[in-house]
């Protein structure tokens, strides 16, 4: 059995109603041209803190937007770009990756006299959805300009 034919039909047929599974099926039609498709179960969301030693007004302006917690990959990526580490991340559209390099531009704004960010985005709708992203932060010291 291929990699690609792994699931059972009794799993194929439990799961025929859900968006992913229909999708999976979709790309089982590509035959050869589909070298693998693989997935795993679902995991349970863990919370992480906001990281203490953000600069007090950002932890404000966090609050202000309503990001009490974090997922634990927004909490490893925030904390990875804090040090200077170089980060990837992938997700679907909503999934929370701006938050990621949101909060460490916000907190250097703070804590750097002389700090500036340049975000460039790939589209006009991208850095306008970015742009009132940031303003609903409420931080009158970090104003995006387009």
């Amino acid at each position: 059995m291929s990699r690609r034919d792994s699931a059972t039909s009794s799993q194929a047929g439990e799961a025929a109603g859900r968006p992913f599974d229909r999708a999976v099926d979709v790309l089982r039609n590509f035959g050869e041209q589909v070298e693998c498709v693989s997935g795993e179960p679902a995991r349970r969301r863990v919370s992480e803190e906001l990281p203490a030693d953000l600069h007090p007004d950002v932890l404000v302006a966090a609050t202000r937007a309503g990001i009490v917690n974090l997922h634990a990959f927004q909490r490893e990526a925030i904390d990875l770009i804090r040090s200077g580490e170089p980060v990837v991340l992938t997700g679907g559209t909503g999934s929370g990756k701006s938050l990621c390099y949101q909060l460490p531009i916000l907190d250097r704004l703070r804590t750097e006299k002389a700090a500036t960010a340049l975000y460039l985005a790939p589209t006009k709708a991208l850095a306008q959805d970015q742009a009132r992203r940031l303003l609903q932060f409420g931080a009158r010291w970090a104003r995006p300009a387009l």
